[in-house]
């Protein structure tokens, strides 16, 4: 049994080894089209689970004119919008991406991804 289970292993660390290191289709950096009250809850809802903080507010044209958002939280407590304007050391960084027709949040810092169901974007 022992001599089976080995080489079974070995299999499986390769096999894993090898979708591991498959990087997922990163996108084009993409804009907002249409900035709307859906789209603006979505990002929000988003943004805040993945910063672990909740309510976050963020700009009416956020999105909208770059493809990417540095949003502070320390600011954002203090009730002003990330916009991406202010850019200090503790800002993360997120990015809006087209991947085929579908819009995608990928949050810097960790790699996440979040596809966006309320959100329409096009190519920067």
């Amino acid at each position: 049994m022992q001599k089976l289970l080995l080489p079974c292993l070995s299999l499986l660390l390769a096999l894993n080894a090898g979708c591991s290191s498959t990087p997922l289709p990163e996108g084009e950096p993409a804009r907002i089209t249409k900035a709307d009250a859906e789209s603006r809850r979505e990002l929000s809802q988003v943004i805040g689970a993945a910063l672990g903080v909740r309510p976050v507010t963020l700009a009416d044209d956020a999105f909208t004119v770059s493809s990417t958002l540095h949003f502070d939280p320390a600011t954002a407590a203090t009730g002003n919008a990330g916009q991406g304007s202010a850019i200090n050391s503790s800002a993360e960084v997120f990015r809006l991406l087209l991947d085929g027709p579908q819009c995608v949040l990928v949050h810097e810092r960790t790699g996440l991804r979040w596809l966006l169901m309320d959100t329409e974007c096009s190519a920067e």
